[in-house]
């Protein structure tokens, strides 16, 4: 299955052709039918990272088995005609992308599957080929949607964040480097926006875009977008980035020995690559870990045994006192035969290494996942705050079967550390140390206007200013230098005393009066790291602005 977003083509465009390329990465044929792989559009929408046979999202499952789509289209390539390493193109009908051009929300994309699902005397996994997908390492392997086109007005822009990498893990309140790739086919990037939670981080205004996140805030999860603007002023959204702000608890990455407590069966060292059916690597073990070389998995090189009761790979106890929301993440390689052979995957959590709960196993069907990809588990409700937690892997019960089993690298255990204490021992909403930071002692009133700058002192420790300094007040600055301009200084929040973000937001209106104070486009909800911000009045008449700070 495959789906492109075609929303960057202006409506009203005609289009005059595509086709999709595809590379081969590997292609398995014993003995076969003369059958073409034929196209079908989609007719339910689905997530990249949960479709399975049944399942369309981690949720949902498709209103048939194996995908709901449409008859096929007339773009077909015959299978035997595949080979590894070459392009594969399949010519669209202009009328299909024409209607996704017209009709967005039409758009599921495409599945490729030939027009017979076995070959005579074969099983139906011995033919088979596999491409190059959208998380190929090679950028230029990837699936390609070429096409011809009329365009009916401005060419919106492309974004993509190339940093940090979709399923990415940052710790919170540390530096995290953003890193976005932008173009305009028919004019120029004039700047580009970092979001995260629908708040402006920052914006860059030349290639390579970039911006280091100075504290990422405490959340167990956010996502990162890319948004683009053109010299016309037309903008696109990237493809959001999803990363945990979580600190580890516990990782092993394989490059040595884990450590686990290994039952029959399961090994530690490097994959093999075998796969028993026919000694081709189709389908069979990775030859490598996700990174590096070494993983833990169940029989490198060999047939699946028949087992009367599961065996698993068990990590040492894991400590995770004092951490909420806890995560298992990992990346996984697995095979396993279908729901008559019985043969069972699982994931399994403990508190004590003798009483387990199940957190996922795999859905009765046959699994052939053999690309890393990666798993993440909610295991809060049994890990926060154990003392002792312990995880295993499992295999079977089941029967002997031909397929590779489980293969895992990168583990990690991620959590929400507790927040650093901050103390207030006379309670009137000043941290102590912000008090004696300023005051040299404690128990100042928060109503007080000490330096009489006409902020409070409770008002001075929102805003980031000194209360003892009557010029240190929040404040907007104006310049007419080249063109009407208003700035601040976004002062990040402090160490040891605060341990919440500052967030900043410019609103203005033209008449104090009757107008409401509206946020300025692309001046709300903007993370303070110290940086001075600068608004263009682009108004076609005279506005009041005003600044608005807070915490969170």
């Amino acid at each position: 299955m495959v789906k492109f977003d075609t929303s960057l083509i202006p409506s009203g465009s005609t289009v005059a052709s595509a086709s999709l390329k595809l590379f081969v990465t590997n292609v398995a044929i014993r003995t076969l039918a003369s059958a073409p792989v034929e196209m079908h559009l989609l007719t339910q929408d689905w997530d990249q990272h949960a479709a399975s046979w049944t399942r369309r999202t981690s949720t949902l499952n498709w209103s048939s088995y194996g995908g709901a789509f449409s008859a096929p289209t007339n773009a077909s390539v015959e299978f035997s005609a595949m080979t590894n390493g070459t392009w594969v193109t399949f010519v669209l009908p202009a009328a299909i992308v024409q209607s996704w051009i017209n009709t967005p929300a039409a758009n599921y994309g495409i599945l490729l599957k030939r027009s017979v699902d076995s070959d005579p005397g074969q099983a139906f996994w011995h033919n088979k080929v596999r491409f190059a997908s959208s998380e190929n390492p090679g950028a230029s392997l990837r699936p390609k949607l070429e096409i011809s086109f009329t365009p009916s007005g401005n060419l919106k822009p492309m974004s993509g964040i190339t940093s940090p990498a979709w399923f990415s893990t940052a710790a919170p309140r540390n530096p995290l480097i953003l890193t976005a790739a932008a173009s305009d086919p028919d004019g120029s990037i004039s700047r580009v926006d970092f979001i995260s939670g629908g708040a402006v981080l920052a914006s860059s205004s030349s290639s390579p875009f970039t911006f280091r996140w100075q504290h990422v805030p405490c959340s167990t999860n956010t996502s990162l977008i890319a948004r683009a603007y053109d010299n016309a002023g037309s903008n696109t959204d990237s493809a959001p980035i999803p990363i945990r702000v979580q600190s580890t608890i516990y990782s092993a990455n394989m490059d040595s020995n884990p450590g686990w407590t290994l039952d029959s069966g399961w090994q530690y060292g490097q994959p093999s690559g075998y796969y028993v059916q026919d000694n081709s690597t189709d389908d069979g073990d990775p030859s490598s870990g996700y990174t590096g070389t070494k993983v833990v998995g169940y029989l490198f090189n060999g047939t699946m045994p028949a087992l009367a009761s599961a065996v698993g790979a068990t990590t040492p106890a894991i400590n995770c006192t004092g951490y909420s929301n806890v995560v298992l993440k990992f990346y996984y390689w697995l095979g396993i035969g279908e729901a008559y052979n019985s043969f069972r995957a699982g994931v399994e959590v403990s508190t004590n290494g003798s009483t387990w709960q199940a957190v996922w196993s795999n859905p009765g069907e046959r699994m052939t996942v053999c690309v890393w990809r990666p798993m993440l588990l909610n295991i809060s409700s049994i890990a926060s705050g154990a003392p002792a937690l312990y995880i295993r892997w499992t295999m079977g019960p089941g029967n002997s079967y031909p397929f590779c089993g489980w293969n895992i690298d990168d583990v990690e255990v991620l959590g929400s550390p507790p927040a650093p204490a901050v103390a207030d021992t006379d309670t009137n909403s000043l941290p102590d140390n912000w008090e004696t930071r300023y005051f040299g002692t404690t128990g100042q009133s928060k109503t007080n206007d000490w330096d009489g700058d006409g902020m409070s002192n409770y008002e001075e420790y929102l805003a980031g200013t000194d209360p003892t300094n009557g010029n240190s007040f929040l404040k907007l600055q104006i310049s007419m230098s080249n063109c009407p301009c208003v700035c601040f200084d976004a002062v990040e929040a402090g160490t040891n005393y605060y341990v919440c973000p500052r967030y900043y937001s410019l609103e203005t209106r033209t008449n104090l009066v009757t107008q409401q104070w509206a946020g300025v486009p692309c001046m709300t909800n903007i993370l303070a790291e110290n940086q001075q911000v600068t608004c263009t009045n682009t108004l076609p008449s005279a506005s009041f602005f005003r600044l608005k700070t807070w915490t969170k």
